[in-house]
């Protein structure tokens, strides 16, 4: 398998100025998009020189590198104040995310790369569309990081009796954000992420009169203040007067649940569900097998007449097409207990069409 390394980074809060991009495009000469929004560079020898986060946290908003041995990260910058570290870090998981302040910035990087990865799709993910988890976490819903967290379960990076995080509301029912960084950047079991969901509160949107209501508690200066940054362009002005609001209403009306779960149980219900689910996919293939049998019984003789025609076409295709039909009916004499008749109007085929070796190969390979 080739080498191959993709980095991606993008610009959400403004655009690079033509100078930073200037710059951006001299940190490699294999760099495939300068935008003022976004920047790639892949590789399929060598690799990027430079500290990706580091270029994270001086021009962009969010980053992505993908490489089909395995490793992948997703990094967001946030500007300081934005995001509660106390809250993040009740999800952590060693080795596996960092924060790194600079300047007015602070970058949270997950990092889970593995040593043994599954087979990989060269493709990375749509950055786009993981964009969604930094809005969400400056709001502070915990849900992307409690599935961090929980990969690292299933990945039994953390201890059997290791407790729980905080249970987010909402596990099940993620958005396209969530879901895509479930299955595609993290390949989270679905299983395990449905044994968590289970202890999960619906998710209720936080009601606009609340907030409105927390605005008459809102200072003037501070609303001016608001009104002069909007003015200004200045990004995430939105999320930084809702999470105030929100503390002038006493905190978000939903708020995550104390985990009681140990990582050992959530992999045992897991396991539940897998044998539950397999149970099901049993019955439904058994179901499929005995419905298809009864249209069977029900057009017997029909197609002992089939078998027949098929064979007198004296064709390759036609008698694989009248073997595969014996076999049906085989199995239908097995399941009804009359094989023995079976077993007679089979000899009776046998000895009709006995002179034609490539029929009687393909019922000896069929071990009819």
């Amino acid at each position: 398998m080739s080498e191959y390394q993709y980095y991606e980074w993008l610009a959400l809060d403004r655009p690079l100025t033509d100078e930073e991009k200037a710059q951006v495009s001299r940190l490699s000469s294999h760099m495939d998009v300068v935008t003022s929004t976004q920047a790639v560079v892949t590789y399929h020898w060598s690799g990027f020189k430079h500290d990706p986060i580091d270029v994270l946290l001086r021009y962009f908003d969010a980053m992505l590198y993908w490489a089909n041995w395995g490793s992948r990260r997703l990094a967001f910058r946030f500007p300081k104040g934005a995001i509660d570290t106390e809250r993040i870090e009740a999800y952590w998981v060693d080795e596996w995310m960092a924060l790194r302040e600079s300047g007015d910035y602070v970058a949270l990087d997950i990092d889970v790369s593995e040593e043994e990865p599954p087979e990989f799709e060269v493709e990375p993910p749509d950055l786009g569309a993981l964009t969604r988890l930094r809005e969400r976490i400056m709001e502070g819903d915990g849900r992307a990081l409690y599935l961090v967290w929980l990969k690292a379960v299933e990945e039994m990076v953390l201890p059997e009796e290791e407790r729980e995080p905080p249970l987010p509301p909402g596990l099940g029912a993620l958005d396209g954000s969530l879901q895509a960084f479930a299955d595609y950047f993290l390949d989270l079991d679905p299983l395990l992420l449905q044994a968590a969901a289970q202890a999960s509160a619906p998710l209720q949107p936080e009601g606009d009169e609340r907030l409105a209501a927390a605005l008459a508690h809102l200072a003037p200066e501070e609303c001016r203040a608001y009104l002069r940054r909007l003015l200004a362009g200045e990004p995430q002005v939105r999320s930084s007067l809702r999470k105030r609001l929100l503390e002038l209403a006493g905190g978000p009306a939903q708020a995550p649940r104390q985990g009681t779960r140990t990582a050992a149980e959530l992999l045992q219900r897991a396991e539940e569900l897998r044998r539950e689910e397999r149970r099901r996919q049993e019955e439904a293939r058994e179901r499929k097998r005995r419905q298809r049998l009864d249209d069977l019984a029900a057009h017997e003789g029909e197609a002992w007449r089939e078998v027949e025609r098929l064979i007198e076409q004296k064709q390759s295709k036609a008698y694989q097409q009248a073997v595969d039909r014996l076999k049906e009916l085989r199995e239908l004499a097995q399941d009804r207990g009359t094989l023995p008749e079976f077993e007679a109007r089979l000899a009776a085929v046998r000895a009709q069409y006995g002179g034609r070796p490539a029929l009687m190969d393909l019922l000896k390979k069929a071990k009819l």
